[in-house]
């Protein structure tokens, strides 16, 4: 019975780390979406629209004739999973998320920082 208990502690202990882990990649790759100085969101390596993530869920979406944001939409990232909501195009899309050096993978799709 005594092994029995430690090999439950040992689960619960290695669960728990597990957990607190899992939090901190899906804070980083939040963080890794935002802008930083001197940025404006992300460009595709090919194609043409663009996405701007902001920290209160809002997201700025960018066609191809450059300057303003062609549509308004909100986004939530659950893992490495992010969910982009655009109402204006009729559009709600869950993408994988990943990150590749500086650059910013989305279901594959090769992005980097806007930097004007």
């Amino acid at each position: 019975m005594m092994k029995t208990s430690k090999l439950c502690v040992l689960a619960l202990f290695a669960l728990a780390l597990l957990a607190a882990a899992t939090p901190g990649r899906a804070n980083d790759l939040r963080d890794f979406l935002l802008s930083t100085p001197d940025t404006y969101g992300w460009s595709p390596v090919e194609g043409d629209i663009s996405y701007d993530f902001f920290p209160d869920g809002r997201l700025h979406v960018q066609g191809p004739d450059g300057e303003a944001t062609m549509w308004e939409g909100t986004w939530k990232l659950a893992g490495d999973q992010v969910t982009l909501k655009i109402p204006a195009l009729k559009s709600n899309e869950t993408l994988t998320v990943e990150q590749d050096g500086d650059e910013l993978l989305l279901d594959g799709k090769r992005y980097k920082r806007y930097a004007p």
